[in-house]
């Protein structure tokens, strides 16, 4: 008898143990904060100026509070903005006026309970590309690296003011020079990169260290479409254009150039642009001189 009695106790001890470990376990769980965004306007692609409005719901409960709202922002990569929000609004609003074209901003909010674990959501905006202005040349000249050598311009700058430079003037503007022009037996009449070696052998009394790094590309343009881009004041079929060119597409140096050919150009400093031979005339290095029509990107 006092046996059994004790094994009834023992299973009512162990009983009330499992009773208690489940109470505390129901007890101990956690419901975690959420959070949600709505954009105002709700599109993806919006317009540069866009005032962005953020409408953010954090919610609670009763067991597990608001501790901290978090709001961080990127433009294309780059860090805009982090803030902490107030607590004591299950909605927060936050605006930004997306200024830039073409750039992705980004906003992540993250909201933290006294428990448990954050909640975070993120919300992606991009703005429109914005056309740009161009800056349109007249005719300009560039001759032979021994036509004038010393005196006649054989160099030039692809953004405004559109300099030339000679190799008399050349060490104190490379900096500026973007494209150099030359004649030779088997190329004929080239224009290259300032880092072209051909180039550059042709040219060898000059210090190229540290020469710019433009990149071309051959269009099939036709001179009313080149005209077209002049008319327009607009940059928009320019960057198209080079936005479709591949990569290994760009070269240092285009050759047996012709009258009415179009170049498409990249500076090193990322501009953009149109060559148009507008006039060639050249039967060796000692006479060639080439007329060019640039259109560039606004500086």
């Amino acid at each position: 008898m006092k046996k059994l009695v004790k094994s009834v106790l023992m299973l009512s001890i162990a009983s009330l143990a499992i009773l208690s470990s489940c109470k505390k376990e129901t007890t101990d769980e956690v419901t975690d904060v959420t959070v949600t965004i709505t954009p105002s306007p709700s599109a993806s692609l919006v317009d540069v100026g866009t005032v962005l409005t953020l409408t953010i719901e954090a919610k609670g409960n009763t067991d597990n509070k608001l501790k901290k709202i978090t709001v961080t922002s990127t433009q294309s990569g780059s860090a805009l903005l982090s803030k902490t929000l107030s607590v004591n609004s299950t909605t927060e609003i936050v605006r930004d006026t997306l200024k830039k074209s073409n750039e992705t901003y980004s906003y992540t909010v993250t909201v933290e309970g006294e428990k448990g674990s954050p909640a975070t959501k993120t919300y992606t905006v991009k703005t429109k590309t914005v056309a740009a202005g161009v800056n349109v040349t007249n005719a300009i000249p560039l001759f032979g690296q021994t036509n004038g050598a010393g005196t006649n311009a054989n160099f030039m700058q692809l953004t405004d003011p559109h300099g030339t430079f000679s190799t008399s003037t050349f060490v104190a503007n490379k900096a500026k020079v973007d494209v150099a022009f030359f004649y030779g037996s088997i190329n004929k009449a080239t224009l290259t990169s300032p880092s072209d070696a051909t180039m550059q052998g042709l040219y060898s009394g000059l210090n190229w260290t540290g020469a710019n790094v433009t990149k071309l590309y051959k269009t099939s343009m036709t001179v009313a479409e080149f005209d077209a881009v002049v008319t327009a004041n607009s940059d928009a079929a320019i960057t198209t254009l080079a936005a479709s060119v591949a990569t290994s597409a760009w070269v240092s140096s285009i050759s047996q150039l012709s009258r009415y050919n179009v170049i498409l150009y990249k500076t090193a400093g990322n501009k953009l642009g149109l060559i148009k031979v507008d006039n060639l005339s050249a039967t060796g290095a000692n006479d060639a001189e080439i007329s060019l029509q640039i259109i560039s990107q606004k500086n």
